[in-house]
């Protein structure tokens, strides 16, 4: 009985291993293996095992944009992690719990999560997660907007997964600089990076990773004003986008080729792949996408008066989503565009009406973006703040395990000193009944 379980732990440990290699890579890949040891766990009762299918699967859920189903299965591997006293493990969770509370928007907590799990990441010597615990302060400070902290993060990460020759996250960090760079229009810098995470991604052959690549550098060709280049990337990107079945990167990359031909006058392909890009972003329930693709389709249809009726039909659906979502910045465009279309329709109380909501948006956003740059300031700041408190607390662990480490070799120089005496007390007792 103990060979056949110590077997079905092998099994797990060997099936644990390989989801947590493919989560990033081949997410789908992952899932199903992580299916497979829930089945293997019904027939015998491992921990250890259970923790690290749990931490892969949720991983996954979040990859997948599912974080509500995410957070039972970190929470239950976490428990699992605590009862073990595993920092390795509770290093990752608490990283996992840094993502998702990014994803709902929660900057702050995510800081304060990441920095926790670098802490343990740290302590426990895991090389690796500091790494990804790195990159993923970098992609939270990037969205405080302070890309200066961001980049100080991504080029430490960057540094650790070359020197531990960790080509998949090296692609990913160089992507992020990218953005940053790209989000900033220097899209001669953005290109470089892109370019560079382009080559790591299919030496590591992440197919989803290429595929990004591909769509970020032909999106920056046609900033730059380069259609062909921007034609020829955005089209490999599609074609690998439909073989791995990555439904995201395909309606991302529709989109801008939408916007590319859109720009070469080529009506019919521009409507043709931004309807297709809005059909796949229906069915994901993208529905900030569903309105940004609709807004793009009445643009398109702007200069067409025989079209009027189909653009404010598009115009006014956009609308309803981005009122349903609460997307005040999208909202403020879709008024616009409606006040354009009444006044040319000559419409004046209708494109008034829409232009004052639009007017009414725009200040608001004025505030909240001022609103905003002063809390990502005090969060960045308490961040810096909670880091320096972090170091203090590493350097004060490192000063105790060296006087531990100086009290233990005094302990046993003294223990070596006794028996010394002891062997020389027990010579002389032996000599003098000799002499006796």
């Amino acid at each position: 009985m103990k060979n056949n379980r110590t077997a079905v732990h092998k099994e797990i440990d060997r099936l644990n291993q390989e989801a947590f290699s493919l989560r990033i890579s081949d997410s789908p890949g992952s899932f199903a293996i992580c299916e497979q040891i829930f089945e293997l766990l019904k027939k015998d009762d491992y921990p250890e095992g259970k923790a690290a299918a749990f931490k892969s699967y949720g991983f996954c859920l979040i990859r997948l944009s599912k974080n509500e189903e995410a957070m039972p299965y970190l929470n239950e591997s976490l428990k699992i992690y605590e009862s073990l006293n595993d920092i390795k493990g509770l290093s990752l969770i608490n990283e996992y719990f840094g993502i998702v509370q990014r994803n709902w928007g929660n900057f702050e907590t995510s800081l304060q999560f990441i920095n926790k799990a670098l802490t343990q990441s740290q302590e426990c010597g895991f090389s690796e997660n500091q790494l990804t615990n790195l990159y993923q302060l970098g992609v939270t400070y990037k969205h405080l907007g302070n890309y200066e902290k961001a980049l100080d993060h991504l080029n430490k990460s960057l540094s650790i997964a070359r020197s531990i020759n960790h080509g998949l996250m090296e692609a990913y960090i160089v992507n992020l600089i990218g953005t940053i760079y790209f989000e900033t229009e220097d899209y001669t810098a953005a290109l470089n990076y892109y370019q560079q995470g382009l080559v790591v991604r299919k030496e590591s052959r992440d197919k989803w990773g290429e595929a990004g690549s591909l769509d970020n550098i032909g999106y920056t060709y046609h900033k730059l004003q380069k259609g062909k280049e921007a034609l020829e990337f955005c089209s490999k990107s599609l074609v690998i986008s439909e073989s791995t079945e990555d439904k995201r990167g395909q309606a991302n990359v529709l989109f801008h080729l939408a916007e590319i031909y859109h720009d070469k006058r080529e009506v019919e392909k521009a409507d043709l792949y931004s309807r297709k890009s809005l059909q796949i972003r229906k069915a994901m329930g993208d529905k900030r996408g569903e309105a940004e693709l609709l807004l793009f389709l009445a643009e398109m249809i702007k200069s067409d008066t025989k079209n009027d009726s189909e653009r404010a039909s598009f115009l006014d659906k956009a609308l309803d989503i981005s009122s349903e979502i609460h997307a005040a910045d999208l909202s403020g465009k879709i008024h616009f565009a409606l006040y354009e279309n009444f006044k040319h329709n000559g419409q004046y109380a209708k494109a008034l009406t829409h232009f004052e909501s639009y007017n009414k948006i725009e200040k608001e956003l004025h505030k909240d973006a001022i609103n905003q740059k002063v809390l990502n300031f005090d969060i960045s700041k308490r961040a810096e703040e909670s880091e320096k408190e972090a170091e203090r607390f590493r350097i004060k662990n490192e000063e105790l395990a060296s006087l531990n480490g100086e009290i233990i070799k005094q302990k046993e120089e003294i223990e070596q000193t006794l028996h010394k005496l002891r062997i020389t007390q027990s010579q002389l007792v032996q000599s003098e009944k000799m002499a006796s």
